[in-house]
Parts: C-alpha cells; sequence; structure tokens
C-alpha cells in the first residue's frame, strides 16, 4: 500500500483539493485534511485549477509564483523520491501525475521538472545523525543541516573541529586536505584558506575556499564556529584549484543535558562549488559526506579520549 498524504500547501495558484483528490484516486486511500492555519490560505487556491492547461516553454517569460508543499509517504513500492526515466513508481511521480490530472500544471511538464524550475527539500538518516536540505536563500544551491550526537565530552569534540592551522581536522575530515591561516583579525576572527581534495570518483576537482570565521562560546558551554566568503588580496585564486564559495555556514558544539560524554554537533553548509558540476552530482555528494563527516569525528573524538 502506498500512501502520500499533504500536510500543507502554501499558495501559488494551485488547487490544493484537486491535487489532494487525484492523488486519492490514483493509489486508493483516503486523503488527509490539510492543516488549517489560515482560512483565507483555502480560498482562491482552486482558481486556475479547472482552466485549461497554459503552455509552459523555457523561452516564453510569464509572472510564475512558488508553491511550496509539504508532504509525507509511507510504503516499501516506491522506488526512491526524485522522478526516474525508467517509469518505476516514485513520490516526485506520483506527484507530477496527480498535478497534471488535477490541470494545476501541462502535461509536458510531467517529464521535465526543468519546465517547472521545480526543488525538493528532504531528509535522511543513518544511526543518530540526520541531514536536511531545503533551497537556499543566498545562491542557486541548497542548504543542508546536519544534526547528531557525538560519543565525547564536548572540549574533545571541539579539539577536532575548531578551525586552525595545524589542527586535527584535516587528519580525519577526508574532505579537507590542508587549512590555512590567511589573517588574525582579533582573537576570535581570522581569514582563513581551506583546500579540499578531488571527490566523487574525480569528478569533483580539488578546490580551494577562502572565508572570514568567527568563534564564539556560550555560558551554556556551547562553542560555535561560523564562517563565510570573503576576498582577501594575499589568496587570489591559485593554479589546479577552483574557487568555491562558502555562503553563512557553521559548525555548532551543544552539550548533551544530564551527559557529560554526549555532544550534539550541527553543522550547516551552504556550499557554491562553482564550476560545471551536474546538479545531480552536488546533491548526491552532500548528503553522503555529511553523513561520513560525523562518522569520522567520531571515530576520531574516540581515539582522542583512549
Amino acid at each position: 500500500m502506498r500512501n502520500i498524504t499533504f500536510l500543507r500547501v502554501y499558495p501559488s495558484s494551485i488547487g490544493w483539493k484537486y491535487v489532494l483528490r487525484s492523488l486519492s484516486m490514483n493509489i486508493g486511500f483516503p486523503c488527509q485534511n490539510i492543516v488549517d492555519e489560515d482560512k483565507t490560505l483555502k480560498q482562491g487556491l482552486c482558481k486556475e485549477a479547472t482552466s485549461e492547461p497554459k503552455d509552459v516553454s523555457p523561452n516564453t517569460r510569464k509572472s510564475l509564483k512558488k508553491c511550496v508543499m509539504l508532504m509525507a509517504y509511507c510504503g516499501s513500492e516506491y522506488h526512491g523520491m526524485q522522478l526516474i526515466k525508467s517509469g518505476l513508481p516514485t513520490i516526485e511521480g506520483e506527484l507530477l501525475s496527480a498535478l497534471v490530472r488535477a490541470q494545476c500544471i501541462p502535461e509536458t511538464c510531467s517529464s521535465n521538472t526543468q519546465l517547472l524550475r521545480f526543488q525538493r527539500c528532504a531528509r535522511t538518516d543513518k544511526g543518530e545523525v540526520s541531514v536536511y536540505w531545503k533551497p537556499s536563500s543566498e545562491f542557486t544551491g541548497n542548504i543542508y543541516k546536519g544534526d547528531g550526537i557525538v560519543i565525547g565530552k564536548p572540549e574533545h569534540v571541539w579539539e577536532c573541529l575548531k578551525p586552525v592551522a595545524g589542527g586535527l581536522r584535516v587528519k580525519w575530515d577526508n574532505n579537507v586536505d590542508d587549512f590555512q591561516l590567511i589573517e588574525t583579525v582579533t582573537d576570535d576572527i581570522s581569514v582563513c584558506r581551506t583546500v579540499t581534495p578531488s571527490a566523487a570518483m574525480g569528478i569533483i576537482a580539488p578546490r580551494d575556499f577562502v572565508d572570514v570565521v568567527l568563534v564564539k562560546s556560550y555560558e551554556d558551554g556551547s562553542i560555535t564556529s561560523n564562517a563565510t566568503n570573503v576576498e582577501h588580496p594575499s589568496c587570489p585564486p591559485q593554479r589546479h584549484f577552483v574557487r568555491g564559495f562558502n555562503h553563512s555556514c557553521g559548525c555548532f558544539c551543544v552539550p548533551v543535558p544530564g551527559d557529560p560524554m554526549k555532544t550534539q554537533v550541527l553543522s550547516f553548509f551552504q556550499t557554491d562549488l562553482s564550476g560545471y558540476l551536474p546538479k545531480s552530482v552536488v546533491e548526491s555528494f552532500f548528503p553522503y559526506s555529511m553523513i561520513q563527516f560525523y562518522s569520522n569525528l567520531e571515530k576520531a573524538v574516540k581515539s582522542l579520549e583512549v
């Protein structure tokens, strides 16, 4: 049994009642009601759902509205989240099919999500680590959030994470080849260069990033490093490296109340890798690398505490 439940729909001109009805007819289960936080949301959303589908062309500029859908699903008959060309059932395939039948989008868009400027938010879990992502508001890629519990004292976790030249990060993090201090601005603000190796079987070439980094401590014992990209006259782009750009990002080490041997680590990555990488490569690389980040971090912390 395959179930899709819409939890919320935020407006564009989209007929949410018709979408739900189409999904219900296709999958054969009673749809649950959308959470009604604003009665005005339900008015006017079905106006265009009954009209004829309009042609969508990449060469035709129209005033488009964005619509955000929050949904949940369960079942074992799906073949993943993303639409695939083989025709096997996927979550996006079911969703797009329902939108076509509800006359919310033209049929031509059901097999080409680029025409819709379609973007997805998602989450993946492994053990005590969760990775979330959604479209960034700062550039055309995604912002990724990692949330995990690391077995180890906060001071030991921070020792492995702190952004300093000659630190432990380069020894355990597979995505960091070198970390260089470019300039010390104050005791807690510095400009640094990070060098990353090639990845994804060589598809992603070595890159470097120049960031201004702020380290901050809090009364509850939390320690954070926060960074964003910056240009520095003493560190121009270099040969053999693609210059990437970190938008607002960072790592938070938070003590777990009642358990001094555990640390909650929150990580935020909002990285523009630049170059000519396929979007699919970037979107598959980051969630996997973040899961590995937590796994390798815990091993490094454990080696400190032996």
